[in-house]
């Protein structure tokens, strides 16, 4: 038994070369990321912290703008990233991505009051926002006719669409419904659905070891119920 812990123990100073690992994190994106009394909290946050409680390893997050993270991961500034990220083609040309860890739609937003759009299918000519380097601004974008409006911040396209200078945006599900939430007049009007997709954490090209690391100990947060009661936290259950 003992030398069994030796080897494990081995293996993950082999991987980090210290006790602790460095997460890169956009914390602009509730309920999955954000700063609450000055400190970094969410969804993913809690995941991390709950994934390298399971590894034996501290989590040391690293703040940096969404369209940098990859290149942090890339130069070694972080080790991971955790950030409300979907794996695409593209990035996987970049890095490597564990298993998902949570699977999500996203979903569309107006006003209410903007009865020119009811589906997405009226959105040609239209303004439609989403925030840059996220697989939303992909999907706005391939839309016919759209006149996309990519962002870093997401509240300045929301405040664009409070007063009506943007005609809607496309955010992950559960952020969409916290903007409905929040304010009254928004209203979800249609969604996109990516199949066999979700979110999951992002590791430099080639290190395959953190990855198996990563994989192994989502699995036993979703098999115990970890993940799902992170969830049920901040309503993101589905």
């Amino acid at each position: 038994m003992k030398k069994i812990l030796f080897v494990f123990l081995f293996g993950l100073c082999a991987v980090f070369a210290k006790d602790s690992i460095k997460v890169g994190i956009s914390p602009d994106y509730p309920p999955f990321e954000y700063i609450e009394d000055g400190k970094i909290t969410g969804f993913d946050y809690d995941v991390m912290v709950a994934l390298a409680d399971e590894m034996g390893i501290k989590a040391e997050f690293v703040s940096t703008n969404f369209d940098g993270l990859l290149s942090s991961l890339s130069v070694g500034k972080v080790d991971v990233v955790i950030s409300g990220m979907t794996k695409t083609k593209e990035r996987a040309k970049r890095v490597d991505f564990t298993k998902p860890y949570y699977k999500s739609v996203s979903y569309f937003v107006k006003l209410k009051s903007n009865n020119s759009i009811k589906t997405k299918n009226d959105l040609s000519g239209k303004k439609v926002a989403a925030q840059i380097g996220s697989i939303q601004a992909d999907s706005v974008s391939k839309i016919n006719g759209v006149k996309p409006v990519i962002s870093q911040d997401v509240m300045v396209f929301v405040m664009g669409t409070l007063k009506g200078r943007i005609d809607a945006f496309l955010l992950d599900e559960a952020v969409a419904k916290d903007y409905v939430k929040k304010y009254d007049e928004f209203e979800i009007f249609d969604k996109i659905v990516y199949e066999n997709t979700g979110k999951a954490i992002a590791v430099k090209k080639g290190n395959d070891e953190l990855v198996k690391k990563l994989d192994e100990a989502i699995l036993k947060l979703e098999q115990d119920g970890t993940i799902k009661n992170i969830a049920k936290k901040y309503n993101m259950d589905n």
